[in-house]
């Protein structure tokens, strides 16, 4: 800056191409607009009672703290259920996506005694299957360790796939294959419904879909590929929900202001 306070020509130009930059690397790059995360309080809940978040969509793609957010959600609710009564014919957990996030979750919820079904609409670890071949993975940061009973020590792609699998397969946990559309209510407890298939009946529901991935197989139908918008009273996967008119928002049903933008997988 000169003495009279004016920005040098050349430094002008500088300064608008690098606005010009920023403004098409967070608003105009091929992946779209800048994705916003769900509303996640503090444990993973959210405004609506007694369903979580955990994983990517809690704004940090690590995989430990992918690992680490799921079990922590299982070990609040496996807390709260133990000072409420539990209702017959409804489940204890419904776990929405079969990652990381969510197979840790899956784990910590069998080693605690809680009832609940792990739901995927492709297969378990899509985001990681769906990496390049030998893609180095690293585990940061190193000196954490996640909690829950699954364990990540590989650090290449095929390697950590397998190392998952002997572990979810260890624990017994099963996967139901199809496709979650929305999570809704009914008195005192969630109803998770599917694409196919009677509605699943649970006390929690825990969305544990990531995003990572979603850049590269726009057209994929794993969980990496999803969004919910957290925060409202429906909650639907990205692909099928809208952004309302702003004359027809209500206090009810609006969108927090950080929920998913429209941009379909």
């Amino acid at each position: 800056m000169s003495r009279s306070g004016r920005i040098p020509a050349r430094a002008y130009v500088m300064l608008r191409r690098i606005a010009r930059y920023a403004h098409w690397l967070h608003g105009r790059w091929p992946a779209g607009t800048v994705e916003r995360f769900p509303e996640v309080r503090a444990g993973g809940a959210t405004r609506v009672p007694g369903v979580y978040v955990s994983g990517d969509l809690t704004g940090i793609p690590l995989l430990k703290f992918a690992l680490d957010s799921g079990a922590r959600v299982v070990e609040r609710i496996a807390s709260d259920l133990a000072r409420r009564s539990r209702a017959p014919g409804l489940l204890d957990l419904v776990i929405v996506g079969g990652g990381v996030s969510g197979m840790a979750a899956a784990i910590e919820a069998r080693r605690r005694g809680l009832s609940f079904r792990v739901i995927e609409a492709a297969q378990p670890f899509a985001t990681l299957r769906d990496f390049p071949k030998a893609k180095p993975i690293y585990t940061y940061p190193l000196e954490m360790a996640p909690a829950g009973g699954l364990a990540v020590t590989a650090q290449v792609k095929e390697a950590l796939v397998d190392e998952l699998e002997r572990q979810v397969a260890g624990a017994g946990i099963e996967v139901i294959r199809t496709r979650a559309e929305r999570v809704g209510k009914s008195r005192d407890h969630l109803l998770v419904i599917l694409e196919e298939g009677e509605p699943v009946r649970a006390r929690n529901v825990l969305i544990a879909v990531g995003i990572t991935g979603c850049t590269i197989r726009r057209t994929s139908a794993g969980s990496a590929c999803w969004w919910w918008a957290v925060g409202t009273r429906r909650w639907r996967p990205r692909s099928h929900w809208r952004r309302p008119a702003r004359a027809s928002r209500s206090p009810t049903a609006s969108p927090s202001s950080r929920a998913p933008n429209t941009r379909t997988s």
